[in-house]
């Protein structure tokens, strides 16, 4: 697939941040703290993560979705045309009573044996700097608040992506081909400590052996499903991911915004 996707498929050169390894997660598990640290306590470090800038070739599979399956690398692009018309209005409700059975039901449609699904939760996505002006905090509570794009490569529980509004083409989503990681060797746990719990994710480190994707111009009613995690072994077991700066956009192109759902499938044992 390599060589056929080098033919027809244009590369992007994006800057990425990479997890940077150091011989302190040794003794010390990488963490990350999103809270405030009491002025009189002896250790003020909210994190001990290092990372690192590199480039990487990202190449545009716009037409050639077809050639990408699930457990062989990871991610699939599907239409989903019934999104738009359940995210009109992005709040708890229309997620949750709308836009969540939609999803629901494409799951089952793409995925074998899926004998229940679990929302998780869902965040909202924008590139629009006024979304973040004059903001040192950012409350995780409120599922509507837009958070960044990621410009890390890593792997949380994101399964589901979608555009908001308007077509991507300010900070895309790049995928990896997750035939071409490593778990034990590209991967980092990485705890996130916040006031009411404790969740982890897991950074990624560079090589140059990882391939990386992105659809050009993703729409509203084209949806990545990715795996981030898998008991079944098969070829691809994770998609790590990350939003990158496409070079060449024309001034005034509309900020990238987009909805990441993350949700559990099941399969029973029969």
């Amino acid at each position: 697939m390599g060589s056929l996707l080098k033919q027809i498929s244009a590369n992007e050169i994006a800057t990425v941040q990479f997890l940077k390894w150091t011989d302190l997660y040794i003794h010390e598990k990488p963490f990350q703290m999103f809270l405030e640290i009491n002025a009189e306590s002896n250790e003020q470090r909210t994190s001990n993560l290092q990372f690192e800038e590199k480039s990487i070739a990202v190449e545009n599979i716009r037409g050639y979705e077809h050639l990408f399956e699930l457990d062989k690398h990871g991610f699939i692009i599907r239409p989903f045309p019934s999104a738009p018309s359940c995210l009109r209005d992005i709040n708890r409700e229309t997620v949750v009573s709308s836009y969540f059975p939609a999803v629901d039901e494409l799951l089952r449609q793409e995925l074998e044996d899926v004998d229940r699904t679990f929302l998780l939760d869902w965040r909202v996505r924008s590139a629009d700097p006024v979304h973040h002006e004059n903001k040192t905090t950012i409350n995780l509570l409120d599922l509507t608040s837009r958070l960044k794009p990621a410009n890390a490569a890593h792997i949380d529980q994101s399964p589901l992506w979608l555009p908001l509004f308007h077509a991507v083409e300010d900070w895309p989503l790049a995928l990896c081909d997750g035939s071409t990681v490593s778990l034990q060797d590209d991967l980092v746990e990485t705890d996130n400590i916040r006031r009411t719990y404790q969740s982890a994710n897991m950074y990624m480190m560079h090589r140059e052996n990882h391939k990386w994707y992105f659809l050009k111009k993703q729409d509203v009613n084209e949806v990545l499903i990715f795996k981030q995690f898998d008991t079944e072994e098969t070829q691809a077991e994770v998609c790590p991911h990350v939003s990158f700066l496409q070079n060449g956009i024309p001034a005034g192109t509309p900020p990238r915004q987009s909805i990441e759902m993350r949700v559990i499938v099941f399969t029973y044992p029969h």
